[in-house]
């Protein structure tokens, strides 16, 4: 009796030392940061607010909390542009899978920086320094600003809503088509449709709707502003339509691989 105990204390303690050496030798999961290319185009208005969003491997990671960051600035590639964005504030949005791993996705909103000229930055990158000096860079995707003093004051349309759809059999969300709703189209003339004020895109008039055709580009976009030139009863103004966020998408690292940045965040 006395060697069957002997025996199962050994054998509990045989495998717990067993357990014991596989968890010490599991390979340690490194804290790691993402972010998705994405196209940004905001019209600049006093109230405006941009939203960034950063996933990390770790629910935790000391990045995720406002009170950590010392610094944000958005720069370009070759930092020729370089802005200081205010953050505003951090909060968590959901959890997605890249390569079998748990990605949490936080947004990240920041107070637009005043400009009163368009520019645009192709190689957008956002810099964040944290209080304990720790510096990244992430590469965030294009960023265009947009400024026109008269945003929402020249309506020469009404517009009753806004729709916004993918591409069907896309391999990445982004955004292909909007249909714009108005009450009346007559004396009226479409001269042009832009999202990034220099574009002009192709547009179908069917009945009280504008049909705007988006081309293909391999970069994520959701959310756009219009800027119209209208002509109407013989007067030629551009409308404004400010950004407007026409679907998210929660399965974005699933369909978006091509497009991910990933940066060790140790």
């Amino acid at each position: 009796m006395t060697q069957r105990i002997l025996f199962i204390i050994s054998g509990i303690l045989i495998l717990g030392a067993i357990i014991a050496i596989i968890i010490t030798n599991k390979p340690k999961v490194s804290d790691k940061l993402l972010t998705v290319n994405t196209d940004y185009n905001y019209v600049y208005t006093d109230s405006k607010n941009i939203t960034i969003k950063i996933y990390s491997n770790k629910k935790k990671h000391k990045i995720n909390f406002k009170e950590n960051i010392n610094y944000s600035f958005l720069v370009s590639l070759d930092e020729t542009n370089r802005f200081e964005l205010e953050l505003l504030d951090i909060n968590y949005s959901h959890e997605e899978k890249y390569i079998g791993d748990d990605y949490y996705c936080y947004n990240y909103h920041f107070k637009m920086p005043r400009l009163e000229t368009n520019l645009l930055i192709e190689e957008a990158h956002l810099e964040i320094q944290l209080l304990d000096g720790t510096n990244y860079l992430l590469k965030i995707g294009k960023f265009n600003f947009l400024y026109y003093p008269n945003v929402g004051k020249d309506i020469q349309i009404n517009i009753l809503g806004l729709h916004g759809y993918e591409l069907q059999g896309s391999e990445f969300p982004r955004l292909n088509k909007i249909i714009l709703e108005t009450d009346d189209l007559n004396n009226t003339l479409i001269e042009s449709i832009s999202i990034d004020g220099v574009n002009n895109l192709s547009f179908e008039i069917k009945q009280n709707e504008i049909h705007i055709l988006i081309p293909f580009e391999k970069i994520l976009l959701f959310q756009v502003p219009l800027i119209l030139t209208i002509t109407k009863n013989g007067t030629t103004k551009m409308q404004i339509v400010d950004n407007f966020l026409y679907f998210n998408d929660y399965q974005t690292l699933k369909t978006a691989f091509d497009l991910c940045n990933v940066y060790e965040a140790n």
